[in-house]
């Protein structure tokens, strides 16, 4: 047993130690593999590479500026998947939400991204999911979503998603609002009339059936 807690310290520190040369590589490769527009390199060969090295924190990190920069549109499943428990372990739930509103997410699972999104109460990531979907976006669902969250009790994962984040009854006030005057929230774009017409007549309908 004293080994082996050995063996976790000695490992603990090599990571640490190794930080640092993991990112100054990591975002060199992520960069040459965007410009060649060669994502399925940074993630079928580059990626495993990381992490094999232990660097899969620091890549995940790494992606962040491309991902806001609309240099990365996707993820594939599996690093999403870790990315998102990455954030959310490091308590970067609103670094999290911007990721996920410049993904496109009908170039990944949106069923994941809505799950995900919904356990960790990330409504405007739920927003953008429903609203970018194709080949007919949801107006109605992400309030449909809101209400059950005010209804349910809040769990610890929403509980501390929460904190520093606007409650879903003034995010359907103010979604509501911007759909009604075909503004943009937080990747609304509602294009044309038809469009707003039925962005209006969705929302409407779920507002007064409840």
């Amino acid at each position: 047993m004293k080994n082996l807690g050995q063996e976790i310290a000695t490992r603990g520190r090599r990571l640490t130690e190794e930080a640092p040369h993991f990112r100054v590589v990591g975002a060199v490769t992520v960069d040459f593999c965007l410009v060649l527009n060669r994502p399925e390199m940074l993630f079928g060969r580059i990626w495993p590479v990381f992490c094999r090295a232990g660097g899969a924190d620091v890549l995940l990190d790494l992606l962040q500026p491309f991902i806001l920069n609309d240099r990365l549109k996707s993820l594939p499943k599996q690093v999403f998947q870790l990315m998102v428990k990455h954030y959310i372990n490091t308590n970067r739930h609103n670094d999290l939400e911007q990721i996920i509103l410049h993904l496109d997410v009908n170039s990944m699972d949106s069923s994941q991204i809505l799950a995900l999104s919904q356990e960790y109460g990330l409504y405007e990531a739920i927003i953008h999911a429903h609203i970018t979907k194709k080949p007919k976006a949801n107006f109605a669902a992400p309030i449909r979503t809101m209400y059950l969250a005010i209804s349910a009790p809040e769990t610890t994962k929403l509980q501390t998603a929460q904190k520093t984040r606007l409650p879903p009854k003034y995010l359907i006030l103010l979604y509501a609002k911007r759909c009604m005057e075909g503004r943009r929230y937080p990747s609304l774009i509602i294009d044309g009339q038809k469009q707003q017409a039925l962005a209006i007549a969705q929302v409407l309908s779920v507002i007064f059936e409840r």
